[in-house]
């Protein structure tokens, strides 16, 4: 089975609940002139200008979200809730309630779609409530979670306060998904939409960079974290952090072994929009560890991202692993 592990959307059923108990979420939504307007009562920084109206309803609407299957030659994807839905600093009283509803809408949306699994969001202001929601929300059409890359007040993901949860992700063989927002050096990210093409990797390379540095892969060797945009720059700077460790004691203080024994430690989408560099990824990390990713249904999806992995001069049988790898580690078969 060809498996897009790496789309998006969010389950409409969330929108009447956020119109009628905005202070049970700390969110409101309304319809307007120019499209659907959310609002949050956090401070968390999203990147603006991304949903269209087309997006929206390809975010939205499931006849969309199948059509796209066989627009690309997939046979199937793991549906993530679109990233501006992680809110991070919302308080507690509201970021459980609005994770529940967001799973369950999520879960009840794919029911029945034997094409479909889901990826839980989870609160990660509190390291063991994200635990417990990731072992309520653990079946039924959902499998592992989708985290952003941060914490969203600062931290990276290897804040002590998240212990609980990567316990939790390895005791259920949960895959976590990684995925960039509130990026670091935003600030400076100013036009040309910078922020999504040089930040986005960014954050994913410190979020990497992080748990192997702290001790939280090594505390946890069963770990399945996939790493979106084929793992930012962490596979192609994996030279630079290995110097690093060997030359800088602040560097290997807490990790047992170098940054470049952890490569295959992790999983990685295909999205790095480059024939050469995706085949440089497979030869540093093999075939097995990487899967087809889209995007899907922003303007930054690959074209043909399925027959640009079949076109790969790399053997059809490590190019038909790549496509399959996610119908495996999702429970597709």
């Amino acid at each position: 089975m060809i498996i897009d592990m790496h789309s998006h959307i969010i389950a409409p059923s969330a929108f009447a609940r956020l119109k009628s108990e905005p202070r049970t979420y700390g969110a409101s939504y309304e319809e307007t002139e120019n499209g659907p307007r959310f609002s949050f009562n956090d401070t968390m920084q999203m990147q603006a200008g991304l949903v269209t109206p087309d997006t929206w309803r390809s975010l939205t609407e499931m006849d969309l979200v199948k059509a796209h299957l066989p627009q690309i030659g997939a046979d199937g994807a793991v549906l993530s809730t679109y990233i501006s839905w992680h809110r991070y600093t919302l308080p507690m009283e509201f970021q459980l309630p609005l994770c529940r509803l967001i799973n369950d809408g999520l879960a009840e949306w794919i029911k029945g779609e034997d094409a479909f699994r889901g990826m839980a969001t989870l609160p990660l202001q509190d390291g063991a409530a994200a635990a417990a929601e990731l072992r309520r929300t653990t079946g039924d059409g959902l499998i592992g979670a989708m985290l952003v890359t941060n914490t969203g007040d600062g931290r990276s993901l290897d804040a002590d306060h998240l212990e609980p949860l990567w316990q939790a992700a390895e005791e259920l063989d949960a895959p976590i998904f990684l995925h960039p927002s509130n990026v670091a050096g935003r600030d400076r990210m100013y036009g040309w939409a910078l922020e999504n093409l040089i930040g986005n990797p960014l954050d994913t390379t410190i979020a990497a960079a992080s748990l192997i540095l702290s001790g939280v892969m090594d505390r946890h060797p069963r770990l399945k974290v996939v790493l979106s945009h084929g793992g930012g720059y962490f596979p192609y700077g994996i030279g630079r952090l290995a110097h690093g460790y060997a030359n800088n004691p602040a560097t290997r203080k807490t990790a047992k072994q170098s940054p470049e024994a952890y490569l295959r430690s992790f999983y990685y989408d295909t999205i790095v929009y480059s024939p050469l560099a995706l085949k440089y990824l497979i030869e540093l990390v093999g075939p097995d560890r990487i899967m087809l990713g889209t995007d899907y249904p922003f303007n930054m999806e690959p074209p043909d991202a399925v027959r640009a992995i079949e076109a790969l001069e790399v053997g059809k049988e490590e190019s038909q692993r790549i496509l399959g790898n996610a119908a495996e580690l999702y429970g597709f078969v």
